[in-house]
């Protein structure tokens, strides 16, 4: 009994170290998971760069309207607009329908395709972002992309205050009407009013209804272009260009030669000939030594 005294010391000593050491590696783990976390949040953000994120709640009654330029070759243009229109179709027409689509190959080979859409507003941006993840899959990239707005919410409500006022003059002039004994006149002016403000009302509805559709769906827009190739001997490719630069230079050159031998031609001859005919008859010097 008289070590455990001694004893006791050590195991609190070795406890209280076994302790400290649990603190350090909890410590440690909470800060590599805070690190991993930072570093995937670094992550998306950068993938989601180049396509800014606007909430309605920052930009509400705004409609927007997107547009996407790709480049990608010119072989795969074709079957990107397939599984673009694909991606579409697995949202559901409720959420996205394709309004037009574009594929035109050139006479010199180039390819002038686009696509349009009709989304959800609340889809739009991951639709853009699955859009474009498609065609990096196809050895394409993103060049460009814009998001234009429109005030929809405030010129709605410009529109409804206008309607309210044309309403308003409109039954001052039926009130009107039903006065008895009107001359021909009034009645013929207050007539007219009447057809104009009522033209007026069904010019500012059909333009209510343009707003409210442009809140309740968002346009989308890719434009694809063939890429430019680096090396190869494609219709589009620097290096064929240069080659047809090379004959068409060529082949300026000879026709020049071509022109001027034709222009030249006739005056040397006829200088050649009167030189021969001057060395022929010209008339010879007399020998001094005779």
């Amino acid at each position: 009994m008289r070590t455990l005294p001694t004893i006791t010391p050590l195991l609190l000593l070795a406890v209280s170290a076994c302790s400290q050491a649990a603190n350090d590696q909890a410590a440690d783990a909470a800060m590599e998971t805070s690190e991993e976390m930072t570093a995937a949040g670094a992550a998306t953000e950068a993938d989601d760069e180049a396509l800014p994120r606007i909430g309605a709640n920052v930009a509400p009654g705004v409609a927007f309207n997107y547009l996407y330029n790709f480049g990608l070759p010119a072989a795969n243009i074709a079957r990107v607009q397939e599984d673009h229109a694909a991606l579409c179709g697995r949202m559901g027409i409720v959420h996205c329908r394709v309004t037009g689509m574009h594929y035109v190959k050139e006479g010199d080979g180039s390819i002038v395709a686009n696509m349009a859409f009709k989304l959800d507003p609340a889809m739009a941006h991951s639709f853009g972002r699955d859009a474009t993840e498609t065609v990096e899959k196809a050895d394409g990239s993103l060049t460009d992309s814009r998001i234009d707005g429109s005030d929809a919410g405030s010129d709605i409500v410009a529109n409804d205050k206008t309607a309210a006022q044309i309403n308003a003059e409109l039954a001052k002039i039926e009130a009107q009407l039903k006065i008895p004994n009107l001359s021909r006149e009034v009645r013929s002016r207050l007539v007219e009013q009447q057809v104009e403000l009522r033209e007026r009302l069904r010019g500012l509805a059909s333009d209510r209804d343009a707003k409210v559709e442009s809140l309740a769906t968002t346009p989308v827009m890719f434009d694809y272009a063939a890429n430019e190739a680096i090396l190869g001997f494609d219709n589009r490719s620097p290096v064929q260009k240069a080659f047809k630069a090379s004959g068409q230079s060529f082949t300026a050159m000879v026709s020049f030669v071509i022109v001027a031998i034709g222009l030249l031609a006739p005056w040397a001859a006829l200088g050649g000939a009167i030189f021969w005919l001057f060395r022929r008859f010209r008339p010879k010097k007399a020998n001094p030594e005779s």
